[in-house]
């Protein structure tokens, strides 16, 4: 069920620019470090994940799950889980193979339709720790997992799964893709890639891979061609457009049985039309889809000195305590705490 949302604050003038809102965002909010408690995960393909928590003894868990070249300390990461641990919820943020400042140990990494990491999580949430409800929230990227995870087989998610949200998804790979490689947008692509190139010409290193694929990586330019040397050999699929084809989220939205919040600005520089899955959200009333006139890509600060907290951290957890089935918490702002 979409919903034209009227429930973002007015944005102030100078941020009524995709670009520029995602940009001040992303350099001037200033997110505290939580406390947390960092356990490794040894997976069955002879793997690690390194998950970072915050508990304080409460009886749900929200597992968090970053984007392309992120990280538990990603400021949209820190702020959401530091306001959340004050707002009745224990976090689990989950750092990808290889994103937590070690290599994994598997040529293959995480890419965008990688769900069997956060399957092995919720199972782990769910066994061995004492929580009544699992919730997911994904940025970006991670949105794309947890809406793929939701709907590609519902029968083997936990019944503690209570709901989900997504924030600033691009839930067409190929589209997005393609919209990063054009114009303005190559800029962000090689912002990502600076970050992220490193660490893969290091596992082709490691792992002695053909020097023509080193070389091929370190002239690569965009995520085109990224998913076509990496992405798709290395996880098993044809090539980039069968990986697009097959982990794109939006052809799994008509199946997610849970609720779920998604949050994309209409101004997103990093989204292509195709990304805003208007038709599957009429159709499915567990999803609802929010589409702020302003925001950039996890950005909704709003206003020109960026708030400790941001807007989409109050709404996701407003979101969240209604889809609870345990006593809605008052969520608080900062300067109510």
């Amino acid at each position: 069920m979409p919903i034209d949302t009227l429930e973002a604050p007015k944005t102030h003038l100078l941020l009524r620019n995709g670009h520029v809102h995602s940009i001040w965002t992303y350099y001037t909010r200033r997110a505290p470090a939580p406390p947390y408690k960092r356990r490794r995960i040894d997976t069955p393909d002879g793997d690690f994940l390194d998950l970072d928590f915050l508990q304080s003894g409460h009886k749900r868990v929200i597992l968090v799950l970053h984007g392309i070249d992120g990280n538990t300390n990603r400021h949209y990461i820190r702020g959401f889980a530091d306001y959340a641990s004050h707002n009745g919820f224990d976090v689990c943020a989950m750092n990808a193979r290889g994103c937590s400042g070690e290599l994994n140990h598997k040529y293959a990494s995480y890419h965008s339709g990688q769900t069997y990491d956060v399957h092995l999580i919720c199972q782990y949430l769910d066994e061995f720790c004492d929580y009544e409800e699992i919730f997911l929230i994904g940025f970006s990227l991670g949105g794309n997992i947890a809406y793929k995870y939701l709907g590609e087989d519902t029968t083997r998610l936990s019944p503690k799964i209570a709901g989900a949200a997504g924030v600033s998804v691009p839930v067409d790979l190929k589209s997005g893709c393609m919209r990063l490689s054009r114009g303005i947008y190559r800029g962000y692509s090689l912002f990502l890639l600076a970050g992220l190139k490193p660490r893969i010409i290091q596992k082709m290193i490691k792992h002695d891979r053909d020097p023509s694929e080193i070389k091929a990586m370190k002239r690569c330019r965009n995520f085109i061609q990224f998913d076509r040397i990496y992405t798709a050999p290395a996880h098993g699929f044809e090539d980039e457009e069968d990986y697009w084809r097959q982990c794109s989220s939006k052809q799994f939205i008509s199946a997610i049985d849970r609720p779920v919040l998604g949050i994309t600005a209409l101004d997103d520089p990093f989204l292509s039309d195709e990304c805003f899955p208007f038709a599957e959200a009429a159709a499915n009333p567990k999803f609802h889809l929010e589409t702020p006139l302003h925001g950039g890509h996890v950005g909704f600060a709003h206003r020109l000195m960026t708030p400790r907290q941001l807007w989409f951290d109050i709404r996701v957890l407003e979101f969240f305590n209604q889809v609870s089935r345990l006593q809605p918490e008052k969520i608080l702002s900062l300067e109510q705490r």
